[in-house]
């Protein structure tokens, strides 16, 4: 016990130390994990391996995260936006895998290493992406939604994948009918068990137990590993139960609760999954650099490649398309479970292995990690080279791009939306661009005159035809895409006016400063209106009776759009 004590002490010890390096030169707080774990290895060899516990801890972390994940996959929404980028995470993995089949063939490694080589070097990490995303608070985005998406499906793919493994190694025994049956009855009943939980069990079960916040967390802790072990003694890996037990609770009305008490005991144990992860950084042994060089290339420049270019293919915008592929270049975990898995069935003959593909998947997690922080700079700097991106840009639209407006609207959100309705009553015309494929639908059936588009899309800024246009408004989140708009089309009509949107007041500050004529502050106009009703209906409650009707009756009609109130959680 100690013993355990001392490590854990030097563990956290060294982990405050680069968290505080990381902190003074302003770099991702993952990476300071990650050299904290490659520093404990180089001056303490067997610190690891002489404490499991960690192993084990960092497991513990793994399982809480996917468990949380699962929370946020609710069924009417994996529905809704799930088949395309279910298909896009598939062929994906399929187009990365047949490159790197080809490199481990080159290498020299034999057909079925060059297929574990394969497999892994094609996968993304979901905890990564999750980890940087949420640190970004982007998770809601296009690109975030996109990229959890694309990442969520190969974790499936390689899941399958395992089983498939499995079935061969038993196929070789003679016992394959036997096998497959077996896999068939296992998932028949564990699909039929997590439905049967979710839509009778668990909702009685949580409406009973939701009176004591202290149990609900206990309840959701032993759900998540009752049903993460079920899932590991059937042999489908604890990751993959432990997204099936959030699941199950993702239609629950306590899913926000569960996943928030559950967030501050995910983000302690997932510290030490990736201290773990920098440990595994090896400087002996016989490393091939070239092979090295070459995994990194299909990583992280052939990966992207192919995300963007499938992402392209489903109608995505130039700059999601970037964002999403950068985001997608960590390798998963599964990565190393895989390679792991082939060297102990003897299928892996080259014990250098292992530590070459650990190289690979932390070089990419660190290049990934500052790629993904400041992705929309690094995108902002293409500049011209943005052209060469993968993006949606049809003949139609640069025909609607020549028609004249009064009014451009970038972002159909909550504040777009209600701006638009404004406009269309004094009979402006007005042209709405918006980058979600799923919004513009729902304007076209609309009959609402719209745009597929990137507000930091130089090329499509060009292209705009700004003659007779007398007001540019933007309600985009990111301060940058609004910035991109104004430099470039205030560049082609110095007198337009141009409204925007602000969070905060050192972001309104520089809006304005950079030429910006009006800046919309929802939190503060809010409480303008707040007070200016006060003056006016004074301590009088039939005023507020009143009022209070008209303002039910226009959120029943905001409502009313079932899709906006999905999508627009901007």
């Amino acid at each position: 016990m100690d013993q355990f004590f001392l490590s854990f002490s030097l563990l956290m010890g060294a982990v405050l130390l680069s968290l505080w390096l990381m902190k003074l030169f302003k770099q991702p707080m993952i990476i300071g994990y990650i050299l904290a774990g490659t520093l404990i290895a180089l001056l303490f060899p067997t610190f690891f391996s002489q404490s499991e516990v960690f192993t084990q801890l960092s497991q513990v972390g793994i399982v809480f995260l996917l468990f949380i994940i699962g929370t946020e996959l609710s069924p009417a929404i994996v529905q809704k936006i799930g088949s395309k980028t279910v298909l896009a995470g598939i062929l994906q993995v399929l187009g990365s895998s047949i490159a790197g089949l080809f490199v481990g063939l080159v290498f020299g490694f034999d057909l079925m290493t060059s297929l574990y080589i394969a497999t892994a070097s094609s996968l993304s990490s979901t905890i990564v992406i999750l980890k940087l995303l949420g640190d970004k608070d982007d998770l809601d985005t296009t690109y975030g939604r996109l990229s959890v998406g694309v990442s969520v499906s190969q974790d499936i793919f390689v899941m399958l994948f395992m089983s498939v493994v499995a079935t061969l190694t038993a196929m070789k025994s003679g016992d394959f009918l036997h096998t497959a049956g077996i896999l068939v009855l296992k998932i028949v009943g564990l699909g039929a068990g997590i439905f049967l939980a979710s839509k009778y069990l668990l909702p009685r079960l949580t409406r009973r137990i939701a009176e004591s916040q202290e149990f609900l967390l206990l309840f959701s802790i032993g759900w998540c590993f009752i049903v993460a072990t079920t899932f590991h003694f059937l042999g489908f890996g604890m990751e993959i139960g432990a997204l099936f037990a959030g699941v199950s609770l993702a239609s629950s009305p306590y899913r926000f609760e569960i996943a928030s008490r559950m967030k501050v005991l995910k983000d302690f144990f997932i510290v030490i999954y990736f201290v773990l992860l920098g440990s595994y950084i090896s400087f002996s042994g016989q490393i091939n650099r070239f092979f090295v060089g070459g995994g990194l290339f299909l990583v992280v420049v052939l990966k992207p490649v192919i995300v963007m270019r499938l992402l392209k293919m489903m109608g995505h915008v130039k700059k999601n398309n970037f964002l999403a592929g950068v985001a997608l270049i960590p390798m998963s975990e599964f990565s190393f479970i895989l390679i792991s898995m082939g060297m102990a069935n003897g299928v892996i003959k080259d014990p250098s292995l292992i530590t070459m593909i650990t190289i690979i998947g932390i070089l990419s997690i660190l290049i990934s990690s500052y790629g993904t922080v400041y992705n929309q700079m690094l995108f902002k700097k293409l500049g011209k080279w943005q052209k060469y991106i993968p993006g949606a840009f049809r003949k139609k639209v640069s025909e609607k791009l020549g028609n004249p407006n009064d009014i451009i609207l970038f972002g159909y959100g909550r504040v777009g939306s209600s701006l638009y309705k404004h406009f269309e009553k004094k009979k402006y015309s007005i042209l709405v661009v918006d980058e979600h494929p799923a919004i513009i639908n729902h304007l076209n059936t609309q009959g609402i005159d719209c745009l597929y588009g990137d507000g930091m899309d130089l090329e499509f800024l060009q292209e705009i035809n700004l003659e007779g246009t007398k007001m540019i408004i933007s309600t985009m989140k990111d301060p940058d895409a609004t910035l991109a708009v104004l430099k470039v089309l205030k560049e082609k009509k110095p007198d337009l006016i141009v409204i925007s949107l602000a969070d905060h007041i050192h972001e309104a500050i520089m809006l304005y400063e950079k030429g910006v004529d009006y800046v919309i502050m929802p939190h503060y106009i809010g409480a303008d209106q707040t007070s200016i009703m006060l003056e006016e209906f004074g301590l009088d409650v039939e005023k507020f009776l009143k009022n209070k009707s008209k303002q039910v009756e226009s959120l029943k009609q905001k409502s009313n759009d079932m899709l906006l109130g999905e999508l627009l959680k901007r």
